[in-house]
């Protein structure tokens, strides 16, 4: 039941960023006990940094999907370690340009969950890998 549990938690993650819900609801999503996201551009550990990299990414990118490969789901109940490969695409408008541009990265993130009150949220979040498609 906890890897079905956990992969719903992470595919509506993944889902929110898509869609790109109210920063409240993904916030909700991470660990009321402190978080760590590490992402190539970014690392975050609080409301505030989280907020910031949140509106940038709102403005920058549009048009975004995420596919998850593949994933690995190791718990003992309370904690749980995941090995996950994403595929995510955008598409971004540089300064400047009249132009919009396609991003397609795959990603290998491991994660860190733990069961909060009945709760998957995030513990941690790092791209460990990331491989532009396009070149």
């Amino acid at each position: 039941m906890d890897h079905l549990e956990i992969s719903k938690a992470v595919r509506n993650w993944f889902k929110a960023v898509t869609d790109q819900i109210d920063e409240e609801k993904l916030l909700a999503m991470l660990s009321s006990n402190g978080f760590a996201l590490r992402f190539p551009e970014a690392t975050l550990t609080d409301r505030d940094s989280f907020s910031r990299w949140y509106k940038g990414i709102r403005l920058a990118f549009f048009d975004q999907s995420h596919t998850i490969r593949h994933m690995e789901i190791a718990s003992d109940g309370t904690r749980a370690n995941l090995s996950i490969w994403v595929n995510w695409q955008a598409r971004t408008r540089p300064e400047g340009s009249s132009q919009s541009k396609q991003c397609d990265f795959d990603a290998m993130q491991k994660w860190e969950m733990a069961n909060e009150k009945g709760v998957w949220v995030i513990v941690s979040y790092d791209v460990v890998d990331l491989f532009d498609n396009i070149g």
